[in-house]
């Protein structure tokens, strides 16, 4: 994945979410994130806040972007 990867620590489960990117670059504002979080959350019953705001603290998260 030509260093396009990240783990995230591990959630209270004991899983770990990892992600990575091959072909064209990801680059989102963590606002349109955490709005694609809620309307998921809406959807499934996921709670993914609590890895956003993981995501959040990472070096690929800079100036409110996720860039990978």
């Amino acid at each position: 994945f030509e260093h396009r990867a990240l783990m995230l620590p591990k959630c209270k489960s004991g899983n770990t979410i990892a992600l990575a990117v091959y072909g064209e670059v990801v680059d989102l504002s963590l606002d349109e994130l955490r709005i694609r979080a809620q309307q998921l959350e809406i959807k499934t019953t996921l709670a993914l806040m609590p890895t956003l705001i993981k995501l959040e603290h990472e070096p690929l998260c800079q100036q409110g972007r996720l860039v990978l």
